[in-house]
């Protein structure tokens, strides 16, 4: 079970991210002109937000007067704009409008009526727009401009174009394909018993994300709704609804939720091979109960993962990026496609994720939603342990109480020596030892605790029974 790190945000942890707002822009069409500031002014608000010079956040310019594409604007055809907050768009400061050389044009706010008192300054075009040449925004412009509730992605984006497309890192993706996904996103908020066994460590008060994969139901990580005795989702829109957990898997690591919220669209089923390795995605996760942001990448690697708590994933999506938001949102492609949840912020490799296939879920739903677990998969052994994995020595870091291997007297900070009387080379084959065994055998573990040999008889258990 993972701590912190993995996008749990605990009943006494780490705030949410503040909304960030972002600065009005020149509107240069199909040219790429990022906004640095908007990266710094950002970077101390969210700890999600790149480097300076690599903009997370892009600016938003509607149509004027005398523009051939008039009706393209936002509040037309840009449904993740057509929001009351998109209403509250561009206030310019008093002292640009007597900017020399500055002209006064009529601008449409974001979905918006325009009202005659309600006019943006303009400049006359650069020449290097092509659809709208006197379609600008002052760039130094110090008004604010509030996101709506899908943070969009990294690119400045025109909306003069009838097909206008957002970069998303290396990814282009229709702005609507993104709005789609980030509208498949959902927040699940789950309450856990103070007597739960995962409570000590991931608390009683859980939010992490969820993507809508069919009707009524919606896969997320299982560190988030393990041992929930009350699930509520909410969608993009801020409806709610009551969930219940409809399936498990400890091996793998997600789970399914079953909810009675309604009119939301699945996102798009994909699947990973080895030709995934190098792709752009992109991910988005939620970061409250209605605001969605997005982070982009690429998949770096299909390889094994390990983990302390008894965890391995035989093939886990590595990302070039972090998880934006909570655990347990999606990573899609550039066709909006579901690869992967996002599991973990990888801390130690830098800004990287862990995610895992979904795969995972596709190909055993039937099972899953039937008896709420995988059944087609030999039962393995569980012990309650976690192992913290060193260049020489791999180490008890604790145990999960009531588990097995509390019962059996292992403390943290024995050094574990050998498994069934055998050495092993790594925590990968300590933890493929513990699973050639059934559940209710028993393990032999012997430690160094204190200068002194001790060895255990740990009768293992059924990890998805003893953490349900």
């Amino acid at each position: 079970m993972p701590g912190i790190d993995g996008g749990v945000r605990r009943q006494h942890g780490q705030r949410q991210p503040d909304r960030v707002e972002a600065r009005g822009g020149h509107c240069l069409g199909e040219s790429a002109k990022f906004v640095s500031e908007v990266a710094g002014r950002a970077r101390d608000r969210s700890p999600f937000v790149p480097p300076l010079g690599q903009p997370l956040w892009p600016s938003f310019v509607g149509p004027h007067e005398g523009c051939n594409c008039l009706e393209r604007g936002p509040g037309k055809r840009s449904p993740a704009l057509a929001t009351p907050q998109a209403k509250r768009s561009v206030r310019l400061h008093d002292e640009l409008a007597n900017r020399p050389g500055a002209s006064e044009r009529p601008s449409r706010r974001l979905g918006a009526i325009e009202k005659e008192s309600e006019r943006l300054p303009v400049v006359p075009g650069d020449g290097r727009n092509r659809g709208c040449d006197r379609a600008h925004a002052i760039e130094a412009s110090r008004s604010a401009v509030r996101l709506p509730k899908v943070a969009l992605p990294k690119q400045l984006h025109s909306w003069h174009r009838p097909h206008a497309r957002v970069r998303v890192g290396r990814v282009d993706a229709q702005l609507g394909l993104l709005h789609r996904v980030a509208r498949s996103t959902v927040t699940v908020a789950a309450e856990i018993p103070p007597d739960h066994v995962s409570a000590p460590v991931l608390g009683t008060s859980r939010f992490g994300s969820g993507t809508v994969v069919g009707e009524g139901l919606v896969l997320t990580v299982g560190y988030v709704v393990i041992g929930a005795q009350r699930i509520r989702v909410t969608d993009v829109e801020g409806r709610e609804a009551s969930g219940e957990l409809a399936a498990h898997d400890y091996a793998t690591g997600i789970a399914v939720v079953r909810t009675a919220l309604a009119d939301v669209p699945p996102v798009r089923q994909g699947g990973t091979d080895r030709t995934a390795v190098g792709r752009d995605v992109f991910v988005v996760a939620s970061v409250g109960a209605d605001e969605r942001r997005s982070a982009s990448g690429a998949v770096t690697s299909l390889e094994p993962f390990d983990a302390y708590w008894e965890y391995r994933l035989e093939r886990a999506l590595w990302l070039s990026c972090p998880n934006p938001g909570l655990g347990g949102g999606a990573v899609c492609n550039a066709a909006g496609e579901l690869l992967g949840v996002v599991s973990l912020n990888l801390a130690a490799v830098g800004r990287a994720s862990l995610a895992i296939p979904a795969e995972c879920y596709y190909e055993f739903s039937v099972e899953l939603l039937r008896y709420g677990r995988r059944t087609s998969r030999l039962r393995r052994a569980w012990l309650g342990l976690f192992c913290q994995a060193f260049p020489d020595r791999l180490v008890v870091a604790g145990v999960i109480p009531r588990s097995p291997a509390e019962r059996a007297g292992l403390e943290p900070g024995d050094v574990l020596l050998r498994i069934d009387q055998r050495p092993f080379s790594s925590r990968e084959d300590f933890y493929q030892r513990i699973w050639a065994h059934e559940p209710g055998d028993v393990v032999l573990i012997e430690v160094l605790r204190n200068g002194e040999l001790m060895e255990f008889e740990v009768e293992s258990v059924d990890a998805d029974e003893f953490l349900a």
